[in-house]
């Protein structure tokens, strides 16, 4: 699901150049989403990280 959603978002980011401000009105849209895909993938990998270290310890 994350995966949709990221590449969604990437896809209106170049579809509409002008129509989404990620940090800077003309440039960044991508990389601003990026940014923000990983920032809220964190608690994922956390999760994971903890459970992979619990099973294998």
């Amino acid at each position: 699901m994350g995966i949709a959603f990221a590449s969604t978002a990437v896809w209106l980011a170049r579809a509409y150049p002008d129509a989404y401000y990620v940090i800077n009105p003309g440039g960044g849209q991508v990389g601003g989403l990026l940014m923000l895909a990983g920032a809220l993938s964190a608690p994922l990998l956390l999760h994971a990280g903890v459970e992979a270290y619990y099973r294998l310890r």
